[in-house]
């Protein structure tokens, strides 16, 4: 597929993102709002400069939305290279997690369950106020690629990517539906079960009680449940993941036979 195929739009992108963790100069900290609009302007214009693209990546973050919006884009396009989407990706999450240092190297070899690398406070480099739309956006983008998209390579990559931001800001875990199962046992037995294909936290409640735990589950393998056993009061039992509802247990057998 030839460059002209992505337009210049994706020519930009690549670009950006391939530069991303490029960042040595000294001047980028006292980048100005005219340098920075300037910055913007060439790269919108499809021809920028490598200052310009550093630029925009360390220094006008708040100014480079529709930089990452076209990014999200880009990673869903099942029809563009593997380079230009995993480039792309590592845009998505620059979006979220500024402070982020993903270069292509760190992606291609991250296990499942790698934090971020961190390229730490930079003075002068503000972060993108990413709305809930943009969040809500980069999450399902993530969630979306991992599960179903033909190329493997393009799903392992969502699938740490994912993990990382998960365990970096654990408000946005998130997982499928009917995958998480509260098994009642005798007596105070409860059983966790979790289909979901990362960790995340996972908040047991029991109402009517001070019970409240957080749980942070492995991911299922070999096509197995991820498990674990609660002793827990009589109650109703809930289990939520960032606030949002998972799984709930009303009726429990008591005592054992």
């Amino acid at each position: 597929m030839s460059m002209y195929r992505f337009g210049l739009s994706g020519r930009r992108l690549l670009m950006a993102a391939l530069l991303l963790t490029a960042m040595s100069s000294p001047a980028l900290g006292q980048a100005d709002t005219s340098s920075c609009g300037r910055a913007i302007s060439a790269v919108r214009g499809g021809s920028p400069r490598a200052a310009d693209l550093d630029l925009i990546a360390d220094a006008c973050s708040r100014d480079a939305t529709a930089v990452h919006a076209e990014a999200v884009r880009v990673a869903r396009d099942a029809a563009a290279e593997r380079p230009l989407r995993l480039a792309a990706l590592r845009v998505v999450i620059l979006g979220i997690r500024p402070e982020a240092s993903i270069s292509s190297r760190w992606l291609s070899t991250a296990r499942l369950g790698d934090p971020f690398p961190s390229r730490g406070h930079r003075d002068g480099a503000p972060a993108l106020a990413a709305t809930s739309a943009h969040r809500e956006a980069v999450q399902l983008t993530l969630a979306e690629i991992a599960r179903s998209d033909a190329d493997a390579e393009v799903r392992r990559a969502s699938l740490v990517l994912r993990q990382a931001l998960v365990y970096a800001d654990p408000t946005l875990a998130a997982v499928e539906p009917n995958s998480v199962r509260l098994v009642a046992g005798c007596a105070d037995r409860v059983r966790l079960e979790t289909m979901s294909d990362i960790s995340v936290p996972y908040v047991v409640r029991v109402e009517g009680t001070a019970f409240d735990r957080t749980i942070w589950m492995k991911p299922p393998r070999n096509g197995e449940p991820s498990r674990i056993e609660l002793a827990l009061p009589a109650g109703i039992v809930t289990v939520t993941v960032a606030d949002r509802a998972a799984a709930r247990l009303d009726a429990r057998p008591g005592p054992c036979p």
